[in-house]
């Protein structure tokens, strides 16, 4: 091992000391071309995002597939149908439940369709149904109500049922109507307060 410069480590007594040669960019005569002129600045890479994504054919295969898989889900996310609204009879219904102060609250919301035959009476008959985190039936609620709307600018109509809290997360509706031909059910989370 050497310790000082006068020291040279590497061969043997009485033999004279390897000398290597080294000529400087020697090694680029075996290289390929392309790689010599990346190296050497001759050929720039290309710059930029979308000049580095289209620059190969797999790049441009893998960035088309990329573009229609985001219109694909953004097209089913407006197509979806939320589990907490639906229509029954022409009166479009909107589920919504919150936890306060120990009780749970829901509210069936009802509202006159655009394209619905006015100055007509429906029977709304709701059954609530409270589920626990365990998916257990807690407590069922009945409420039922005589709905007209006039015009489409009528106001808006509201069934609430409310239950203790015991560990609820999802309450559950079943909409019928008075004569029941239609039904529906909606299920939404309770929000926490």
């Amino acid at each position: 091992m050497a310790f000082g410069d006068d020291q040279i480590d590497g061969y043997t007594e009485g033999e004279e000391p390897l000398v290597f040669h080294y000529k400087r960019g020697d090694f680029r005569k075996r290289e390929d071309k392309k790689y010599s002129d990346l190296a050497t600045g001759k050929v720039q890479q290309k710059r930029g995002l979308f000049r580095v994504l289209l620059s190969t054919k797999a790049n441009k295969m893998l960035f088309f597939v990329m573009i229609v898989c985001m219109i694909m889900v953004l097209i089913l996310s407006f197509l979806k149908k939320r589990s907490n609204e639906g229509s029954i009879n022409h009166i479009n219904c909107t589920l919504n439940a919150f936890s306060y102060d120990g009780m749970v609250y829901s509210s069936l919301e009802l509202a006159p369709n655009k394209n619905s035959p006015f100055n007509e009476v429906i029977t709304i008959n709701c059954n609530f149904y409270f589920i626990d985190s365990d998916g257990n039936k807690v407590t069922e609620g009945f409420d039922s109500v005589t709905v007209e709307f006039k015009s489409k600018d009528d106001e808006k109509k509201y069934l609430r049922f409310s239950a203790s809290d015991y560990n609820i997360v999802k309450v559950e509706c079943e909409i019928l109507s008075g004569d029941g031909n239609f039904t529906d059910k909606l299920d939404c989370k309770v929000k926490q307060n």
